[in-house]
């Protein structure tokens, strides 16, 4: 049989199979099976994680509409605060302990618990290259229900110790949603819909955090007009859609029933999307990406995808 003259249809449907490490040995095949992985809808395909209750190590998988288990001894009693570049960043309650892990090598890197608070304290942790890269970060933000401050941690490549400094400013209380890095800067969006930017260049001086207040309208559209209605909005989340420049913000609204979602201007200033044309998002409060859908994936777009109704 010659594998390089396979019907395209039916690559596909053993690539839409196929999960991570395997998808990856299938696109070294031949040059034509490559072709296919590079070409798929399935490339873009988010994995959920789901913990089993009763089994502490069994996860439950969801990929391509597909199920299947996995068993993660290393995850037990752990909670997945970040996942990017196929990492999850851990913590653990019991000792405090911070580490990163790739599920489908089942390499694991410890990572430095913060020494003037635990891991737990931040309202998100998160990292933007992978943590083999020497360019590699893990930064922190931890903020107060009627504070002035926020305390922002940063952990560079090779480190074994926390950077912790606390920045005086408007108020701020970040998202749980997780926080993109764009132009060199980590931009974090608060619970009102507000952004403020962190430079990690000059991390520890006074022009490194930035609160940009107010960014949401004031004007129509009348459900983030008034105060009251900015404060139900139950669910926040950055987007930067792959390969794009433009930072997106989703916000559902509890009192409305309904998702709005917002492009950031460069005067830092929400400005209404009506339509995501041939974008699709995924949101959660540990990832969430977007990207544009092609010819063979156009049922996915105009969609946001969610890992819960938020309203509930």
């Amino acid at each position: 049989m010659d594998w390089n003259n396979l019907p395209q249809d039916l690559v596909d449907l053993i690539l839409s199979k196929l999960f991570a490490k395997d998808r990856h040995n299938f696109s070294l095949v031949c040059r034509s099976w490559n072709t296919v992985v590079a070409a798929s809808p399935f490339r873009h395909s988010p994995c959920l994680m789901f913990n089993q209750r009763k089994k502490k190590h069994v996860w439950k998988l969801s990929q391509n509409n597909n199920f299947f288990y996995m068993e993660f001894p290393q995850l037990q009693g752990g909670t997945i605060r970040f996942a990017n570049h196929g990492w999850l960043l851990i913590s653990r309650g019991d000792d405090e302990t911070l580490f990163v892990y790739d599920p489908f090598n089942h390499h694991m890197i410890e990572v430095p618990s913060p020494s003037d608070s635990n891991c737990a304290g931040y309202t998100t942790i998160c990292f933007f290259h992978p943590p083999t890269s020497p360019d590699c970060f893990v930064v922190g933000i931890a903020t107060q229900i009627d504070q002035w401050f926020d305390t922002v941690g940063v952990l560079k490549h090779g480190e074994d110790k926390w950077e912790n400094c606390t920045y005086i400013s408007q108020k701020f209380q970040s998202s749980i949603g997780p926080p993109i890095l764009h132009g060199g800067l980590v931009y974090f969006l608060d619970t009102d819909g507000d952004v403020a930017t962190f430079d990690i260049r000059e991390h520890g001086s006074l022009s490194s955090w930035k609160v940009f207040p107010d960014c949401l309208p004031k004007c129509p559209p009348e459900c983030l007009e008034n105060h009251w209605i900015r404060k139900c909005i139950k669910e926040h989340y950055f987007i930067k859609p792959k390969g794009e420049e433009t930072i997106f913000g989703v916000f559902a609204v509890h009192g409305e029933r309904e998702v709005k979602v917002f492009s950031l201007s460069e005067t830092f200033s929400w400005e209404l999307v009506e339509d995501l044309g041939d974008r699709v998002f995924y949101v959660s409060n540990s990832c969430s990406f977007g990207y544009t859908t092609d010819v063979r994936s156009k049922s996915m777009k105009n969609k946001i995808f969610f890992p819960e109704i938020p309203w509930r």
